[in-house]
C-alpha cells in the first residue's frame, strides 16, 4: 500500500519508508550518479564516504539550490486491479536546497600526516514529493458502503457518544466520523447503511444493501517532505595515498501525507434517502480525508577510507551504523456528505499523536575509480543495506523487548520475515573538455528489499497480506516457507556540466531523473457487495495504479579559500 500509514499501528512498510535513502548531493555528485565513494574531493561526496573531505587541497564552501518535479501517471480500475482505464498525468514542483556546507583544511608538518579536514554539511538523503489523482466510475461498491459494512454489529451508542474518539470501545475514528457526519446511518439492530445505498432483500428474505446506480469517484494522494542529514565530519590525509574519515550524522526529517476519496451520484434521483421523521432527499456526494505527519530525527556514525595504490587508481570503503530514530506522528480524519436541499453534514476527529523509536539498517559500500590522465575518470560504487534488522520499540521503554508480546513484537516479526538486503549500483564518468569545463554522466539502481513468502496453501504473499492475518501466522494456523525478492528496483540516470575557474570560484549544473517502482492501492476496504436482486457480486473495491518519476535540476556555486 503506497504511503498509507496507519495511525498508532506502525507497519513494516513504515519502517522501510523512514529508513530508505535516495541521495541528492551537489550538482557535481548528482551528475556523476553519486558514484563517489572512491573519489571524494566534493562536498556532496562526504555523505557517501567520510574520507572524501580529506582529498581537498583547499578549504571549500558551496551551496546547491534545486528544483524537484514529481510526475505521476495514474489510472483507475473499478474492480480491483483487473481493468485499469486511461492514464492521467499529474505533477508537483518543489524548490529546496539539497546540499550546503563547508570543508576546512589544515595542513600538517607531521611525518606521514599531510593534513586534517573538518566539515559541516547539510545534505538531502530522500525526497518524498508525490501527488496523484485518479478518477472513474462504478456501480458495484462505494466508500460509504465500505464504511457501513465495517460498522455492522457495533452498538450505535458507541458512535453517538460524545467521547467516541477517546473511549476504549474499539471504534476507529474514521467510522465515528462516518456516523457523526451522516454519511452512514443505523437502520435497526446495529445494521448500518451508507447514504448512497438502498435497502433490499436477498432470496432468503434477509436485509441487504446495494448501490443502485453509477457513482463518479476520485482519489487524490499528496505525499511530500524531505530527509536531511546534518553531517559533522573529520578526516585525515596520509601522504596523498591513504585517507581516513569519520562522520556523525544527524537526520532531521519531516513528512506529510494527505489523502481524499470523493464520490458523487451521476444521477442523484437514483439515490433516494429517507430520514427519520419521514423527510426524503437524494444523495449527491461524499468525501473522506486523512491527514498524517511525521517529524523525526536520529543519529548514526559512519567510517570511511580511500586508498590510492597507484596514481591512476582509487578504492573506497565505508561502514555506516544503524540509525536510531525518535519519531513523532500526528493524524486526523475528516468526513463530509451532501444531500439534496442543503441537507449536508461534516465531522472531524481530534488530532492524534504517538511517539516511538526505530532502528534502521546498517550499510556497507565499496567504490573504485580509474583516472584517465587529464582527460577525466570513471567511477563505480556498490552499496548494500540489510533491512531485516529494522525494528520498532517504545519511546520510553518497552517490556518484553524482542518478544511477540511487546508493543511492536508482531510488527518486528513481519519485518524480519519480509525484508532482506537491498543492493545499489552507481556508475559515473567525467570528461574534461578544456578551458575549465567538464561533462558528466551517471546511472544507477537500487533493488527493493521486500520479500515474498510462500504460505501454507502454496501462494506467494507480501508483507501486507501477512500483517492482515498476523495472528493466524503467529498462532501456528498458517506457516511461511520459501522466500524470494519481488525484483522491483528504483533506477536513475543523470548528466551535467561543470566549470572551475583558475581562481577560487567553481559552478556545476546537473539534472537527474529517478524512476520508481509502480505502486497500486485500493480506494477503500473490500466488502461483500450485492446487486438490486440480492445476489452477491464478485467485485473488489476500486484500485489506483501509479507510475512515479522525479526530476531534480541542481546548481552548485562554490568557492575555494
Amino acid at each position: 500500500m503506497l504511503a498509507v500509514m496507519s495511525a498508532g499501528a506502525q507497519t513494516a512498510f513504515d519502517a522501510y519508508n523512514f529508513s530508505k535513502t535516495n541521495y541528492a548531493g551537489t550538482a557535481r555528485s548528482m551528475a556523476l550518479g553519486n558514484a563517489m565513494t572512491a573519489l571524494g574531493g566534493d562536498i556532496g561526496a562526504i555523505v557517501l564516504n567520510p574520507a572524501g573531505s580529506a582529498v581537498f587541497n583547499y578549504s571549500v564552501v558551496s551551496l546547491t539550490p534545486s528544483v524537484a518535479v514529481s510526475s505521476v501517471r495514474s489510472s483507475y480500475s473499478p474492480e480491483g486491479e483487473m481493468a485499469f482505464g486511461p492514464v492521467a498525468s499529474t505533477s508537483k514542483k518543489q524548490f529546496n536546497v539539497p546540499n550546503a556546507g563547508a570543508v576546512f583544511v589544515l595542513n600538517s608538518d607531521d611525518v606521514g600526516l599531510k593534513g586534517w579536514s573538518f566539515s559541516i554539511v547539510c545534505t538531502q538523503t530522500d525526497n518524498a514529493l508525490n501527488f496523484s489523482s485518479v478518477s472513474g466510475h462504478t456501480n458495484k461498491t462505494s466508500l460509504l458502503g465500505s464504511l457501513a459494512y465495517r460498522m455492522d454489529g457495533i452498538a450505535e451508542e458507541w458512535f453517538a457518544a460524545t467521547d467516541a474518539y477517546t473511549r476504549d470501545n474499539h471504534v476507529s475514528w474514521d467510522l465515528a466520523n462516518a456516523y457523526k457526519s451522516g454519511q452512514v446511518s443505523n437502520m435497526f439492530r446495529d445494521f448500518y447503511i451508507g447514504g448512497n445505498q438502498l435497502n433490499g432483500k436477498d432470496s432468503q428474505g434477509r436485509n441487504i444493501k446495494y448501490v443502485p446506480d453509477y457513482l463518479s469517484q476520485n482519489s487524490e494522494e499528496y505525499y511530500y517532505g524531505t530527509k536531511n542529514d546534518i553531517l559533522l565530519n573529520t578526516a585525515m590525509n596520509f601522504n596523498d595515498n591513504l585517507y581516513f574519515g569519520v562522520t556523525m550524522g544527524i537526520p532531521v526529517s519531516r513528512y506529510r501525507y494527505t489523502s481524499n476519496v470523493y464520490e458523487a451520484a451521476e444521477n442523484p434521483l437514483s439515490f433516494p434517502v429517507k430520514f427519520e421523521g419521514g423527510n426524503s432527499t437524494y444523495f449527491k456526494s461524499a468525501s473522506y480525508g486523512y491527514n498524517y505527519s511525521a517529524d523525526y530525527n536520529g543519529i548514526y556514525a559512519k567510517l570511511g577510507l580511500i586508498y590510492r595504490p597507484v596514481s591512476f587508481l582509487r578504492f573506497g570503503l565505508t561502514f555506516q551504523s544503524p540509525t536510531l530514530y525518535a519519531i513523532n506522528e500526528f493524524w486526523n480524519y475528516t468526513a463530509n456528505v451532501r444531500y439534496d436541499n442543503n441537507n449536508n453534514g461534516s465531522a472531524a476527529s481530534p488530532d492524534g499523536q504517538y511517539s516511538y523509536c526505530l532502528r534502521s539498517p546498517y550499510q556497507f559500500s565499496f567504490g573504485a575509480a580509474l583516472t584517465l590522465g587529464n582527460l577525466g575518470f570513471i567511477s563505480a560504487d556498490y552499496e548494500m543495506a540489510d533491512y531485516s534488522i529494522m525494528s520498532f520499540r517504545e519511546r520510553h521503554g518497552d517490556y518484553n523487548v524482542g518478544s511477540a508480546y511487546s508493543t511492536f513484537g508482531l510488527t518486528n516479526e513481519a519485518i524480519s520475515n519480509f525484508y532482506g538486503v537491498s543492493h545499489a549500483l552507481r556508475i559515473g564518468a567525467e570528461i574534461r573538455v578544456g578551458a575549465g569545463f567538464s561533462l558528466r554522466g551517471g546511472y544507477g539502481f537500487t533493488t527493493d528489499p521486500s520479500l515474498l513468502r510462500k504460505n501454507s496453501s502454496g501462494y506467494w504473499i507480501g508483507v501486507s497480506d501477512y500483517e492482515s492475518l498476523i495472528d493466524e501466522y503467529h498462532g501456528g494456523g498458517e506457516r511461511l516457507s520459501d522466500k524470494k525478492y519481488t525484483g522491483d528496483k528504483t533506477s536513475f540516470f543523470s548528466f551535467g556540466l561543470g566549470y572551475s575557474s583558475a581562481g577560487s570560484f567553481f559552478a556545476d549544473l546537473a539534472a537527474k531523473k529517478t524512476t520508481f517502482t509502480s505502486d497500486s492501492y485500493i480506494l477503500y476496504d473490500n466488502y461483500y457487495a450485492f446487486d438490486s436482486q440480492g445476489d452477491v457480486i464478485t467485485a473488489f473495491a476500486p484500485a489506483a495504479r501509479m507510475e512515479r518519476s522525479l526530476w531534480n535540476v541542481s546548481l552548485t556555486l562554490g568557492w575555494r579559500f
